[in-house]
């Protein structure tokens, strides 16, 4: 997941016409740093070798507290998507509307056309919380020394894949 994730933010994204973009989302690229908290996966051996090929460097976070800004991320989907779609049961069970499932009827495919409308046309052009008349987009943008490099996504493919080595013995 980790790779995928990696994978998305690095390359172009490019969606067809069902996505009804009214802008592109122009943010790609080698991230200078990767953040992360403690989970296993943000350890791995092979998240240091994908590291170490791209060129970035990965940060761990000191303390739990120190992930709101992702936290935000993850709660203002929820408040701003997925609360309003058909079906939705949010956390608390006293406020859960009755029979919530039964009205659930969103495929995966529906679901990713509007969390890419919602980062396209909302989040992404939202004021970024910390910088006062600056996007998030914008922030980016500004961020940049040069454009950022496009890599070939066949050679990002085969970055990304998990390597194992093995010891190949006489019997087998």
């Amino acid at each position: 997941e980790v790779a995928l994730a990696l994978r998305h933010a690095i390359l172009p994204k490019q969606y067809g016409q069902e996505y009804g973009l009214k802008c592109e989302w122009e943010t790609y690229g080698v991230p200078e740093y990767f953040v992360t908290d403690r989970a296993k996966e943000f350890k791995s051996e092979h998240l240091k070798q994908i590291a170490l090929q791209l060129g970035f460097q990965r940060r761990l976070r000191a303390y739990p507290s120190a992930g709101g800004l992702i936290e935000s991320v993850f709660d203002k989907i929820n408040k701003e998507v997925l609360s309003l779609l058909p079906g939705y049961k949010g956390s608390n069970v006293q406020k859960r509307p009755k029979e919530a499932e039964k009205y659930a009827c969103l495929t995966i495919e529906e679901l990713e056309v509007r969390l890419v409308r919602y980062f396209v046309h909302h989040y992404n052009q939202h004021l970024y919380p910390k910088i006062q008349n600056q996007t998030r987009y914008s922030r980016w943008r500004s961020g940049l020394l040069e454009q950022p490099e496009l890599l070939d996504d066949r050679e990002l493919d085969i970055c990304l894949l998990k390597s194992t080595q093995r010891k190949v013995q006489k019997y087998g």
